[in-house]
């Protein structure tokens, strides 16, 4: 039996301003992992991809709500964050500890 597809929100360029749209969020990979951002950082390089359409935000920290089927460093519920090295694809995550 399918699962209904999940959705979220993100602030994206849309209709000529920077409005909150849905955007489905598709299955985990085996090494994915879904991480519910609590806080994100804007900056102003994030203004030059306003048009574009990508979302906006980096380096985001929040809450792990799912982890991919050969995730082994992190769990449900683990502070985390991920930020964007060149050269480095896809994007890393870290543990916050508290």
């Amino acid at each position: 039996m399918a699962t209904a597809p999940r959705t979220n929100s993100v602030f994206r360029f849309h209709d000529g301003k920077v409005q909150k749209v849905p955007q489905d969020i598709p299955p985990l990979k085996p090494n994915e992992v879904l991480l519910r951002i609590t806080h994100s950082g804007l900056c102003h390089s994030d203004t030059y991809y306003i048009s574009s359409g990508m979302a906006l935000g980096h380096e985001g920290v929040g809450v792990v709500e799912e982890v991919g089927s050969a995730v082994t460093e992190l769990k449900v519920g683990d502070r985390a964050g991920g930020g964007y090295h060149r050269n480095v694809w896809p994007i890393f995550f870290f543990h916050l500890h508290t």
